[in-house]
């Protein structure tokens, strides 16, 4: 004797419904005692259980790396606020994907194309290889070279 399928289906959102059900009240600590429950405080929905501060805030690293063409001159470098590497010379790539005075720009596993003359060339591109080379993941940057 077979169950029919609609049945199976029933049975199962009735169980999921009635152990949702179950669930304990959320306990009350003292960040959250007597404050509001709105979308930015400790007891809003999603939040439980992570720690609070700014080690754990979501925020763009500071740190950018860039491969730049000047003419015919190409330069990899890193700037962080105001402040930037000194530009170390390589070869530019053949192929035309970059023009004078524009450069790409590593945002994480993805490069972009930037034109300070035409907002419409800011593409994603392949990464070149020097500008890979110049980057190094925050975990690799504190890592220690041997035993």
């Amino acid at each position: 004797m077979s169950v029919p399928r609609w049945q199976r289906g029933l049975w199962l959102g009735l169980l999921l419904i009635a152990s949702c059900r179950d669930a304990p009240p959320e306990q009350a600590t003292p960040q959250t005692e007597g404050a509001p429950q709105g979308e930015n405080t400790p007891g809003a929905a999603g939040t439980q259980g992570l720690p609070a501060g700014p080690a754990f805030s979501a925020r763009r690293p500071s740190l950018r790396h860039y491969f730049a063409r000047e003419g015919e001159q190409c330069t990899v470098y890193s700037a962080d606020g105001e402040s930037s590497s000194p530009p170390t010379e390589v070869p530019c790539p053949n192929d035309g994907i970059l023009a004078a005075g524009e450069r790409i720009r590593m945002t994480g596993k993805v490069c972009l194309r930037e034109s300070p003359t035409d907002p419409t060339r800011l593409t994603p591109v392949v990464c070149p290889g020097p500008l890979i080379g110049l980057y190094q993941p925050p975990a690799a940057q504190g890592a220690d070279a041997g035993p």
